[in-house]
This record gives C-alpha cells, structure tokens and sequence, in this order.
C-alpha cells in the first residue's frame, strides 16, 4: 500500500473555526470514515503518525483504500454536527469522545463497541484516543492505557458496516419457560438436561452472601433442536417448598450430574454461582467445564477493566466493563423494562414470588446462550488474534474456566481467623502503634529530622529550645501531614521532587520513595507507609470486615476475593484482604520489626486439630516460558537444579559439604543466570539477584524494554551498565556467527 495522502484544513461551522485532518490512502477511496472529537487532539507528531497507522491497519485488513477524517467540534451543537456529517456524507461515523455523542442524546452502552445504524450511516463510539496518545507517555516510554485495540476493532466494524458477529434478532432470544414443581417435572427435565451439550446455568438467592444465604432457584437454559427452554427449578423459596425426602432426590440426580466432567456449563460471574451450587448439593468441587461470559470477554480483550472511567453513563449509572448488562449491550442485547426485579434487588429477593424470579432469572440464561456463540465467532478476527476457535475455546474453558472453579472453592472455604490475635493489634500501644512511634523518633533524632522539626515548631510559634522546665511538645513533625514531609524531604534535604500532585505541591508517593530509597529518612518515611498499609489491612480491616460480614461472622473464616480481570496480564489478584501478599518474614527492605510480623501472622490460624501446609512452585513462570519455548538452556538449568536439590536431599554427613556447595552453584534459577551473564558467584542475598529475577520476571509478562531498562536503572546502574555491556558482547558473538 502506497504512503497516505495527509492533509489539514480548517472548516467553519455556526461562524467557529474548526480543524480537520484527512488521511487516505491510494488515489481513489472506496470509502470515507468520519471520527469526530470535541476537540482537535492530533496536534502532536507522535498523536498524527498512530492515528495515520491506525488508519493503515484497517485498510490493510480490509484490502480497500479509504479517506479517514478527524474533525474538531469544539462546542458544535446538535444540528451543526449533523450539517458537518451531512457535508462530507461518510460511510460511517465513529465517535472518539463522548462529549459530541452526548449531544444527540444516545445512549453510550448502546453504541459503545457496538455498531448501530444512525441516521442511515453504520455509527460507533470508541474510547477516546488521548488515553493513549498522551505525549508525555510516549516520550517516557509508558504504555498508557492500551486502547489502540478497541480503536482499531470499532474502526474497523464501522469500515465494515457490521460487528464482527452475527445480529442478534428477536427470533434468537423467544424461548419457553418451565418452572419445575413436581417431582415428575424434574425427572423430564432430567432427561432433558443429560441430552444437552450446553447448559447456560444461573442461581437466585436470598442475598449475595456465599455462606449464609438461601438457594431459591436454579435455572438451566437449552438450546434444543427447534427452540430454547429457559427451567427454573425452586430450591428453598416461599412459593414453593419440596418435601424432606423430594429434596433429598433432588439433590442426590444433580450431585450426579454436576459431577461429571464432560458436561459443559455457562455462568456469568460463575463463582458465585458454582459456589452456591456446591454448597446446596455438597459438592467438594466442581469438575464440570465451565464457560464464563467474563473469562471469555477476558480472553477477547484483556483492557476491558480501564473502561470504568471512560464512559459517562446517564443518571450517574457506573459503568461495569463485565457486568451482565454491560456484556450484553456488547452483543446488542437490551433488557425490556417490563421486568419488575432489578440489579438492585439481587440483595434482597425474598420479596419477589417464584413467578416475578422465574421470569427475571430465565431471561439471564438464554441471553448467556446467544453471547457465548457470538464470543466465538469473533475470536479469530485479525484484531482480536486466536489462530482458530479451537484455541479460545481451549483458553476460555481450560484454563480460565478451571481457575475460575478453583477461585469459587476457595472463597467458600476462606481462612480460618484468631478474631483476638486482631483485636489486639487494633488497640492502642500495639505493637503497629510502638514500631510507628520507633519509626518516627527514628526520623526526628536524624540531622536533617531535628532541622525540620525545629523549622515547624518555630512556625507554630513553639520554641524550640523551650528549656527544661518547658512543658512545651519537643516533637511536632507529623509523617502523616505533607506540608511536614514537604519541610523535611524539599526545603531541608533539598531533594528534587518526581512529580507534582493535584495542588502543584511536590508529591512524595512511591515514586519519589523509590528514587530516593538509598536516603535513610525517606526509608523510614517509606517503613512507616508499610506499617501503616500492614495495619489498616490485617488489623482494623479484618475487623471491619468481620463488622460487616454476615459469613465471616457465621462461622470465623475471612473470604477474600479471588479475581483475574482487575489484571492485565491475566496474574491472580486477591482483595479484601490481598490475602497472597501477607506479611510472613521480617521485610529486607524495610527491616520490619520481627514482633510485627509474627502479629500478623498470628490471625491466619487454623482451628484444633488441623495443620496449616504452605506450598509453593518453584520459578513457575519461567519453567513454563521455557516448555513453550522448548529452549534448551532453562531445560538444562533446571536438570541441574533438580539435581542439585536431589543431591542435597540424599547426601550423607561426609557428603553435605559437597551437597551444599553444588545447591549453591545450581539450586537457584537467578543465581545461575547471574553466572552466566556476569561469570559472577553470589548467594540469594545479592542485590544483582533481584535485578535479574525482576528482568526476566517483567520480560514474561509483557513489560516494554524502556520499563525493564527503568526498573534496572532505579534498583543498580552498575547492574544495568554491566547488563548492557554483556548483552552487547553477547549480539555481536551472534552476529559473527551468522555471517560466518
């Protein structure tokens, strides 16, 4: 494809000024995409080229040329928009700031992402290209908030005319409803359920706890030959009640049924729906495949979650990136008003009849039926990359699926909680008070401390040689005041600040913590920071948590939340607490003191009579990196680890000098990297250990070279300098050898 023919020029609408940038490619447009923006935002070099191969990228997976044409409005009314499209009379129109859309009163969900006709012309609104185009990100090396794949995707159906799968018509969602009430019902169902290939499952219950809540029903949505049947099958709600023993049969046919692992499944948010499932019918866990609306929207784009500030609903609404009814207007599903219950009410159902849940329930499975045909038969489009839907399936089902089961058996287990052991660690002179008031004491009594805290006491009118008869306070300096910090760190230490805050006074966040980690005071400041995290999160938290938590309560267990789509890497994520992060080892770092951290740990506690194991996998990341890759260098570093862990294991008393010397050499991944990049022999407390672990770690999972090359620089620049220098060395030996 030839070079684009770029053009600027300024329009005049309602006697204002506005600018209009073109670019086409080849002579002749078969077609001409209008983006309009509220105001003009490719100013930039940087901002202009992404948008030109933007533009390039679509024609490219198109094979046609196109005129692509972004206009400014500025404040253009309703009709002056329309004159604008009117004139340039494009084959499609895409939104890129939600300013203009707002002005024709449509609604966002239902046209963002989601191509729709508007006024005869195929219409979209996008995420706005300044989230990633900021210069400043570019030139800094950040990634920003990496839209450019919602760009190119809603640009490219917009090109098209179509989204990238099939309509949903009114056709694909009528479907019969049965509600099950006797015991013959379920056993016609039953035969129903065992033929079927897909099942789209979704509970109701009496509120959103995992524990102690009540299963009113279950519904099961099937495509059979000709229709589809939503059931719905009462559990335990008011308007109807089975028997003991119906119950017990119940029970005992979906036990059966939920434990084979050939059965594939549909659930929206299926931990908490697996978990309740499991709960009711006993189930230690649950082998059914599962198909997960969120893991597979997951799967399709993993930026998703950074939606939730883009979009500015009406009324104030949030906007959910994964939420049922977010997903839903993804695929052009929209739920009648007719329904009387509501999201809102999911926390108390127990006012609704077995008729109004039924009708609210059953419609939820068969729209999870028609999404995830449409999640399929857009994973191979050329923007969203899978090689063949058997791939995605294999993501979605296998290994998405399988962790999301494990996330809902573990949520229902939770963690066992010495409730005292917590309790005291929130009460005055705990140990968290004492090593804050160390930590502080620690800072004052340092040169550039007392300077500070003289400087403040004089500014409070406070003297600070009050004598010793003085009932005066000696120490003012608050670590949790920033014009206090801003008085120690810029105006006695003189350091120079990393940013500014919203104020436009210098920040003293992680940033400017990290550059400045090697300063003692900043070290204290950033210690206290982390004992202060430590206790609002495994102190006052737990508390509050268990204030609040009807199950926590019930019986003495925290559940944090399990989830994976708050990361874009797809890494685990545990909230509420971040129970994987707990505090188990007096902190290098930060030297922590050792009391604390056996408080913490203190509250994980099993009750009598059970053990606690800890398990864990050694370098997983990089042993898996490794397989895929079928690279033969980590194949042989981890024989020699293996056999050097052996070795160890099985020495004798005159063997174990030996034994210890060869672990040293071969037993750690990071060590005998650091050999071989640097010919270098270190232990585990080598500063160059975390330099390399964190290379190879951040290179895994997707970091770009100017954020690794940033981490490298901040943590040794004698690393990073003798880094360089050996990988140099090392390309040109390849470069040698290639031209031998």
């Amino acid at each position: 494809m030839k070079a684009p023919q770029i053009s600027n020029k300024i329009i005049k609408v309602d006697g204002k000024q506005l600018k209009q940038y073109t670019v086409q490619f080849g002579e002749t447009a078969k077609k001409t995409i209008l983006l309009l923006d509220n105001w003009f935002n490719l100013n930039h070099d940087i901002h202009r080229s992404t948008f030109a191969n933007l533009c390039y990228e679509v024609c490219k997976a198109e094979r046609k040329n196109a005129r692509f044409v972004y206009q400014e409005l500025g404040s253009t009314n309703e009709s002056g928009i329309r004159r604008i499209i009117d004139k340039i009379k494009p084959d499609g129109v895409v939104f890129v700031n939600q300013t203009p859309f707002n002005r024709l009163n449509l609604n966002p969900l239902e046209y963002f992402g989601y191509v729709r006709e508007w006024n005869g012309v195929p219409t979209i609104l996008t995420t706005p290209f300044r989230d990633w185009s900021k210069t400043e990100g570019f030139e800094k090396g950040e990634s920003g908030k990496s839209l450019i794949g919602f760009n190119l995707k809603h640009i490219q159906c917009v090109f098209r005319g179509s989204n990238y799968f099939s309509p949903i018509t009114k056709k694909d969602l009528e479907f019969n409803l049965r509600i099950i009430k006797t015991k013959e019902q379920f056993n016609k169902f039953l035969k129903v359920l065992y033929k079927a290939k897909l099942v789209a499952v979704d509970v109701e219950t009496a509120n959103l706890n995992r524990i102690q809540n009540t299963l009113y029903t279950i519904q099961f949505g099937i495509q059979l030959e000709d229709k589809k049947v939503a059931y719905v099958l009462p559990w335990k709600q008011k308007d109807h009640v089975w028997s003991d023993k119906e119950l017990r049969y119940i029970k005992k046919k979906l036990y059966t049924y939920f434990s084979r692992d050939d059965v594939e499944t549909i659930f929206h948010f299926g931990q908490f729906d697996i978990g309740q499932i499991s709960v009711a019918l006993d189930l230690p866990f649950f082998p059914c495949k599962v198909w997960d609306t969120i893991g597979a929207e997951f799967a399709v784009d993993e930026n998703h979650k950074v939606l939730d500030k883009i979009l500015d609903l009406p009324n104030g609404a949030s906007y959910k990136p994964y939420g049922l009814e977010t997903v839903e207007a993804r695929y052009g599903i929209f739920r009648s008003e007719g329904i009387v219950i509501g999201k809102e009410d999911r926390a108390n159902m127990a006012k609704f009849s077995l008729d109004e849940i039924a009708e609210y329930g059953s419609v939820d499975v068969i729209h999870l039926l028609e999404i995830r045909k449409r999640q399929i038969e857009q994973c191979t489009e050329k923007f969203i990359g899978y090689k063949s839907k058997k791939e995605y399936k294999r993501l979605v089902v296998h290994q998405l699926g399988m962790m999301i089961s494990t996330f809902s058996m573990l949520m229902d287990t939770g963690i066992y909680i010495d409730l005292k052991n917590a309790k005291e660690l929130t009460k005055p002179g705990s140990i968290f008070d004492k090593t804050v008031e160390n930590i502080k004491e620690s800072i004052i009594s340092t040169k550039n401390g007392k300077k500070a805290n003289n400087i403040i006491m004089r500014q409070m009118g406070i003297n600070p040689s009050g004598g010793m008869f003085s009932s005066q306070k000696a120490e003012v300096l608050s670590l949790t005041k920033p014009a206090h910090l801003r008085t120690l760190f810029f105006n006695v230490m003189k350091l120079e600040p990393t940013k500014t805050g919203k104020s436009g006074e210098p920040s003293t966040d992680k940033s400017f913590q990290k550059t400045y980690k090697h300063l003692e005071e900043v070290k204290l400041f950033s210690q206290f920071n982390k004992t202060k995290i430590l206790k609002s999160t495994f102190a006052d938290g737990i508390i509050k948590r268990y204030n609040e938590d009807k199950d926590f309560q019930g019986d003495g267990r925290l559940r944090p939340f399990f989830g994976f789509t708050k990361v874009l890497t797809g890494r685990l994520a545990v909230t509420n607490p971040n129970s994987q992060n707990i505090a188990t080892h007096a902190d290098k770092e930060f030297e922590l003191h050792k009391d604390l951290i056996s408080g913490i740990k203190k509250n994980f506690s099993v009750k009598f009579g059970r053990i606690m194991l800890g398990s864990d996998f050694s370098a997983h990341e990089i042993r898996m990196s490794g397989v895929v890759a079928k690279d033969k260098t980590v194949k042989k570093l981890f024989l020699q680890a293996n056999e050097a862990i052996r070795r160890f294991r099985l020495a004798s008393v005159q063997e174990l000098d030996e034994a210890k010397a060869y672990l040293k050499k071969y037993g750690d991944v990071h060590i005998t990297n650091i050999k071989n990049l640097f010919g270098l022999d270190v232990d585990k407390s080598h500063p160059l250990r975390n330099d390399v672990k964190a290379t190879v770690f951040q290179t895994i999972y997707g970091a770009a070279t100017k954020a690794i090359s940033r981490n490298i620089m901040s943590n040794s620049r004698d690393t990073a300098s003798q880094a360089l220098k050996t990988i140099h060395s090392l390309m040109s030996k390849i470069k040698d050898k290639l031209n031998d």
